[in-house]
């Protein structure tokens, strides 16, 4: 009878004592109860421990490879943990948009000039060369050129103007077809222009955008240009190369004042200010509206 009482207190003993060894040595589960806690990264491995809040407490998951944002340009996935009340925890695979930084404006690079480079305006070809300033500058942005000097500018408005004279007999206030026939046609032999109609300002910015420039005809006085001698041209040409988004303003190089290049005009003081007009030396408007542009593709 005492061998089995002493069998049996061996018995339990040896039963507590494995007990308190595998309490020992058994991984530890981390509980802190109503807590939030955020894994610390880990230096050399850029893993992270990340534990996922409950109810009643937080749990240690095994450690997860977090891929930052700026890894996405070169990674069409990246690992994304959500965690959400109640223990529900859900992770998924899933592309990261990057989303791409909008121009708020653009300029098409158009080399400047006024139409009186000098600023010798009492020259009757300087002072309505308007048109032969824009269209210099068109050809000078379709082929390319750059830093281009007064002298020249100068040297080019003088001969599309006497051009004109010499074959058509007028090289003031060129009407549009104009324009195209005899400068861009003819004299420079280059046929990528068109004219359009211009129902609002969005058509304008639509040529922009496809990477063309435009030329406009104007009443210039609606223009309000504080740079242009008092009362200002009636008939003026400008060319249009850029737009500001926020501003809605039009970025222009304007021939009529040396302080023309990337002028700005609003999109709806342009809209209002187109007015075709006749060849000839202060003509009177055409009586119908009908508002115009010339579109120089490249």
């Amino acid at each position: 009878m005492m061998n089995k009482v002493l069998k049996y207190l061996f018995l339990v003993s040896g039963l507590a004592l494995i007990g308190l060894a595998a309490i020992r040595f058994m991984p530890s589960l981390k509980i802190e109860d109503d807590s939030e806690v955020i894994g610390e990264a880990d230096r050399e491995t850029g893993s992270s421990s990340v534990p996922v809040s409950t109810s009643s407490s937080t749990i240690s998951l095994p450690s997860i490879s977090l891929l930052p944002l700026s890894a996405a340009s070169s990674s069409a996935t990246s690992s994304i943990v959500l965690v959400a009340p109640a223990s529900e925890v859900v992770a998924s695979s899933a592309p990261v948009a990057i989303p791409k930084a909008s121009s708020s404006s653009f300029i098409i690079p158009v080399p400047f000039t006024s139409q009186a480079p000098l600023g010798e305006w009492s020259d009757e070809r300087q002072q309505d060369g308007c048109e032969e300033a824009s269209v210099a500058m068109a050809m000078a942005w379709v082929n390319g050129e750059k830093n281009i000097a007064k002298e020249e500018w100068l040297a080019r408005i003088l001969a599309l103007s006497d051009f004109e004279e010499e074959k058509y007999g007028e090289h003031r206030d060129v009407a549009l077809a104009d324009v195209v026939s005899w400068m861009f046609n003819d004299y420079f032999s280059y046929e990528k222009v068109a004219i359009k109609p211009v129902a609002s300002s969005s058509d304008i910015l639509k040529e922009l955008e496809r990477g063309n420039i435009v030329l406009i005809p104007t009443n210039g006085r609606a223009l309000k240009n504080p740079n242009f001698k008092s009362p200002g041209p009636e008939e003026h040409m400008i060319l249009i190369k850029g737009y500001d988004y926020k501003a809605e303003q039009f970025i222009t190089n304007d021939p009529g004042t040396r302080l023309g290049e990337n002028y700005r005009y609003s999109s709806a003081v342009i809209f209002s200010a187109i007015r075709p007009y006749e060849t000839g030396y202060k003509l009177p408007f055409p009586k119908t509206l009908v508002r115009e542009m010339i579109v120089v593709e490249k």
